[in-house]
């Protein structure tokens, strides 16, 4: 089903089908969403079929806010630098897992979880109106071009969603830059708008 009128009640729809433990898609700002409950392992799992996604890829999570990363990992100054300066927008920070939140152990690694808090208002309602973080990856068949509007989903993935919001194209047309910070050393995973130097510069200004 495409929803071209974006408003509370399409919101809420989304919302409740991923509570209720179904995929939805929607937009951000870089490329469109699949998005399910982050403690529901059968929803985590449907997404990795859709997509034929190897299950050995971790999934990360879309957050509203800080807060929301406070919950589910371990949040260290060089964390709070990066989400200051580009948070909300097009990165996902990987963090040490705090072990005793409620998302789900398929989530990241045993150890580790990917999180972003998206530039984009039906994203971020969403998330609000689940009151907790969600999954979210792109949404395509894992190896093809990321969708960056909802017929290119369509395309992809038509009758294996259950609610697709069509809000036109994507701002940016690619995915996030991701960034490990779990290590000694600051790793770039992926290499998104956000560039190594400019990550580069916001530590070295902050002498860390």
């Amino acid at each position: 089903m495409q929803i071209n009128n974006v408003n509370k009640d399409v919101i809420n729809k989304a919302a409740e089908i991923i509570k209720s433990g179904g995929v939805v898609c929607f937009p951000t700002e870089t490329v469109y969403a699949l998005a399910c409950s982050s403690d529901n392992d059968q929803a985590i799992r449907l997404i990795y079929q859709i997509k034929g996604r190897d299950f050995n890829k971790p999934l990360s999570l879309l957050v509203a806010d800080i807060g929301q990363i406070e919950e589910v990992a371990e949040v260290i100054p060089t964390a709070k630098l990066l989400l200051d300066k580009f948070a909300p927008g097009p990165l996902t920070i990987i963090l040490n897992k705090k072990l005793e939140s409620c998302v789900s152990s398929l989530v990241g690694t045993d150890n580790t979880i990917g999180v972003r808090v998206p530039d984009h208002p039906i994203a971020l309602a969403i998330i609000k109106a689940v009151g907790k973080p969600i999954i979210a990856t792109s949404a395509n068949i894992s190896g093809s071009k990321e969708a960056i509007n909802a017929q290119q989903v369509e395309e992809q993935l038509e009758g294996k969603i259950d609610f697709i919001i069509d809000a036109g194209n994507s701002l940016l047309k690619m995915s996030s830059t991701v960034v490990d910070l779990t290590g000694k050393e600051i790793k770039i995973i992926r290499q998104g708008t956000i560039t190594e130097i400019e990550i580069s510069s916001v530590i070295k200004s902050n002498n860390i």
